[in-house]
């Protein structure tokens, strides 16, 4: 007669067995003799990274978790060592590309060596970002003192660049803003990005420039002898830049009256002379100034 009886292997060694068979009706019962054999260990069947990101980005990282039914110590090493290195567990993303990881367990008590299949992912460039350290002019004016625009950017190394939006209320050339128009100034920061990291996203700075301010210079010096029907006095200034003609009045025309820019000396007492210059589209009207001397 025989048996189909199942045995399970709970360890690796020699499995030593031995057959019985009991007392039947015709038969005494019997022991066979010890029969051995070698159990030898199992190959695992699971080696991965449980952890794997679905990306990563220059100079991040994870550690990373090796899931096994292997009974040996785990490792993870790179396929990719210029994409992403591993110390210990810990993989970081030293640059852009694919990083290609593999999962191994070592042989144990129960379990041989066994390798994962690579596990991969794609590591994309860092990110840059752009901070103004400058800050607006309050009180920028056409034809005003320029502004010097400064700011800090990512770890590229290249230079921020700097262009106007507003090229008809300012320029800029080499970080110096000049004020043009009247109206609001733009301008833009700019990073370039490179094998590691991504272009800067733009970033702008806004204010506001005013019209020009202009001053009036008198150029003539008033007489120190002018007399009642005497020799006549030409009176002459500078203005601003808008181009508008200085012009003269009396605020006195009792004592003196002025025509094209000629003094006449009518009665005696104080002359007053005033100077005006117009605005126009860019420039404000310059403050009115005096000029004054006596007539005997």
């Amino acid at each position: 007669m025989s048996a189909d009886l199942s045995v399970s292997y709970l360890g690796v060694g020699v499995c030593s067995l031995t057959a019985h068979v009991a007392a039947g009706t015709n038969y005494g019962a019997a022991d066979g003799s010890a029969q051995t054999f070698t159990v030898g260990q199992a190959t695992p069947t699971s080696v991965a990274i449980s952890n794997l990101p679905a990306s990563g980005t220059y100079l991040g990282g994870f550690t990373a978790t090796v899931s096994t039914d292997g009974d040996g110590a785990p490792s993870v090493t790179s396929n990719s060592t210029s994409v992403c290195t591993v110390s210990g567990f810990v993989v970081t993303y030293v640059g852009v590309g694919t990083c290609s990881l593999t999962a191994h367990v070592a042989a144990g008590i129960d379990y041989g060596a066994a390798d994962g299949g690579a596990q991969t992912f794609t590591v994309a460039k860092s990110s840059q970002t752009i901070t103004f350290t400058s800050t607006v002019p309050s009180g920028a004016i056409v034809g005003g003192t320029t502004y010097t625009v400064a700011a800090t950017g990512g770890a590229s190394g290249n230079p921020i660049t700097f262009t106007s939006r507003t090229l008809s209320v300012c320029t800029v050339s080499l970080g110096v803003v000049t004020f043009v128009k009247p109206g609001t100034c733009t301008i833009y920061a700019n990073q370039a990005g490179n094998a590691d990291y991504a272009h800067a996203p733009r970033l702008g700075q806004t204010f506001v420039v005013s019209k020009g301010v202009q001053t009036i210079t008198f150029t003539s010096i008033p007489p120190s002898n002018a007399t009642v029907g005497g020799p006549t006095y030409t009176v002459m200034a500078t203005g601003g830049a808008s181009g508008n003609a200085v012009t003269f009045t009396s605020s006195t025309p009792r004592v003196c009256t002025i025509s094209h820019g000629v003094v006449s000396f009518v009665r005696a007492g104080t002359c007053t002379i005033n100077a005006r210059e117009d605005g126009n589209a860019d420039y404000a009207a310059a403050p009115r100034v005096r000029q004054t001397f006596v007539v005997s």
